[in-house]
C-alpha cells in the first residue's frame, strides 16, 4: 500500500555524507540513468512513498498527480539544495555525492549519516530515494519524486 505525504512534506530530507565526494559535478553510479548534480534537483516535484516495491508504478502515478501541491527543492548555497532532514522541520544544505558506486544526497562533507538517502533511480524526470536510516525508512519509505513540468534548468 503506498501513502502520499503531502502533510509530512516538512519532515521530509535528503541527506547524505560520504567519503569520495563529488558534490560539484555530475554523477553517474548505479541506478542512475542520467547525469544527477543540484541543478537538476532544483524545481517542483510531485511527493509519494510506498513500503512494497510492488507497489512503485501506482506510487510514482500517484506522485505525479501531487504536483497541484508540489515539494519545491530550492537552490542552497554553493552546489546544495535546500530540503528536509528526516523528522525535521527546517529545510538543511544538501549535496549529491558519491561513495563506493552508490548516489547519495545529503549534508555537505564527513562520512555517510543516518539521514542520508540513497539514490535507487534517476532517470531524469523521475528521482526514488531510500532512506539510510532505519526508522526513517520505516516511517516515511522509499521516496518517489516526479518532476513537475518541464525537465530540470
Amino acid at each position: 500500500m503506498y501513502r502520499v505525504l503531502p502533510a509530512c512534506l516538512l519532515a521530509l530530507s535528503l541527506a547524505a555524507c560520504v567519503t569520495g565526494l563529488e558534490s560539484s559535478g555530475v554523477v553517474e553510479t548505479r541506478g542512475v540513468t542520467a547525469p544527477l548534480n543540484v541543478e537538476r534537483l532544483v524545481g517542483r516535484w510531485g511527493l509519494a512513498s510506498y513500503h512494497d516495491a510492488k507497489d512503485a508504478q501506482r506510487v510514482e502515478a500517484a506522485a505525479r498527480g501531487q504536483c497541484a501541491n508540489p515539494y519545491v527543492i530550492n537552490r542552497g548555497r554553493g552546489a546544495t539544495v535546500l530540503m528536509h532532514r528526516p523528522f525535521a522541520t527546517q529545510a538543511s544544505e544538501m549535496e549529491v555525492k558519491t561513495s563506493s558506486g552508490a548516489t547519495l544526497i545529503g549534508s555537505p562533507g564527513g562520512p555517510e549519516l543516518a539521514a542520508d538517502r540513497e539514490v535507487i533511480r534517476w532517470d531524469g524526470r523521475v528521482l526514488v530515494l531510500k532512506w539510510v536510516d532505519s526508522q526513517a525508512a520505516a516511517t516515511y519509505g522509499t521516496m518517489v519524486f516526479v518532476r513537475c513540468g518541464g525537465p530540470a534548468a
